[in-house]
């Protein structure tokens, strides 16, 4: 199996944080060359229209090279977000980082 990397994004996710994520993308994905990446959201608080932008980018981005992303931990006014914009039919949308790992296990990737 390949390693898992996870992204922490910390009380917001926005446009000020969103550069964070794409130079993680990049670092992690293209330079890394890992697969399977996972954004943890369990300590983000707030999460505006520019940070859920940033997170389908990411998705698609990592698609596109064939990876796999997952997003963890989602809750409060992020997961009402996700809600709104019906983004829980678009990522792969996971209870923990446990959960993660192990849908990765049981799958073929």
């Amino acid at each position: 199996m390949s390693t898992i990397r996870v992204f922490e994004p910390e009380r917001i996710l926005s446009s000020a944080s969103a550069s964070a994520l794409m130079e993680w993308i990049d670092r992690n994905l293209y330079s890394g060359g890992s697969k399977l990446l996972l954004i943890d959201l369990q300590k983000v608080s707030f999460m505006d229209s520019n940070g859920l932008g940033a997170l389908i980018t990411a998705h698609n981005q990592v698609q596109q090279a064939g990876g796999k992303l997952g997003v963890c931990s989602l809750h409060g006014q992020a997961q009402m977000l996700f809600e709104l914009a019906n983004m829980e039919k678009f990522f792969a949308i996971y209870a923990s980082r446990n959960e993660f790992e192990q849908a990765v296990l049981e799958s073929s990737f």
